[in-house]
């Protein structure tokens, strides 16, 4: 079968002066891998906007290119200038959004990410962004529902066993979530934050040692750190259950 085409497929077949070929060069060159020139890659990219300044695409990669070197403010004033331009193009304000929310304006993040889930609703991503800001500003209720959103998009993509454990959990209903767990998780399926967190709920709700004694027996390594068992074990502390805090460890 034919391998599918990259940068580098698509540059060897354009004309090196080409706007095309610099802004493919510049991303290849500015990519972490491979023959790393940053500074080389810059400058591509500027020649190619100075040769098609009307081509927002490449305005919106060199706002890439500065959010990566730690020139956020630029970046942002950048898309900016292009959402003025192209009102209708949710990727920008979808790229927009992400980086306020790496700066922490989640007001802003959160309406610029709702604009761009109007314009692509069949876009998982802008909702899952979504729902880690009601994450960071512990709104369980939007999560929740920007959960079910993405979900809905995309129910078989990869990270949707977790979003399903998730989103039951959200909802309270704890023994559903372990049961989705223990009925549809695949060896390759990576949902130990979530699992952490189903954890917590469950011991909150009193659901206590047959489930962790089952996680630890399938997931030794998850239990190597005190990062999983010291949240836990505060829960049962500050419900004033003593022996089983302090016991936990050895359950």
């Amino acid at each position: 079968q034919p391998r599918s085409r990259g940068l580098g497929d698509v540059y060897k077949r354009q004309s090196p002066n080409s706007v095309e070929a610099m802004g493919n060069l510049a991303q290849l060159l500015f990519r972490p891998s491979g023959r790393q020139d940053r500074t080389r890659a810059l400058e591509l990219m500027q020649n190619a906007m100075t040769l098609d300044p009307e081509n927002f695409v490449l305005k919106r990669s060199y706002a890439g290119f500065t959010r990566a070197l730690g020139r956020a403010d630029e970046a942002i004033e950048i898309l900016q200038e292009i959402h003025q331009q192209h009102p209708d193009d949710p990727q920008t304000l979808s790229y927009l959004g992400r980086i306020l929310v790496t700066q922490g304006d989640y007001p802003q993040a959160v309406a610029i990410l709702r604009e761009a889930h109007a314009l692509d609703p069949a876009t998982p991503l802008i909702a899952e962004n979504l729902a880690r800001i009601a994450d960071v500003l512990s709104d369980r209720e939007k999560r929740a529902f920007w959960l079910e959103r993405a979900l809905a998009i995309a129910p078989e993509s990869q990270r949707s066993l977790g979003q399903r454990i998730e989103l039951l959990i959200l909802q309270g209903r704890l023994v559903e979530a372990d049961q989705l767990w223990w009925e549809e998780r695949k060896p390759e399926d990576n949902v130990g934050v979530v699992l952490w967190f189903l954890m917590i709920e469950e011991f909150a709700a009193g659901i206590n040692e047959p489930s962790l004694r089952r996680w630890r027996k399938t997931n030794p390594d998850m239990f190597a750190s005190d990062v999983v068992l010291q949240p836990i074990g505060q829960q049962l502390f500050r419900a004033k259950d003593v022996a089983r805090s302090l016991s936990l460890i050895h359950i």
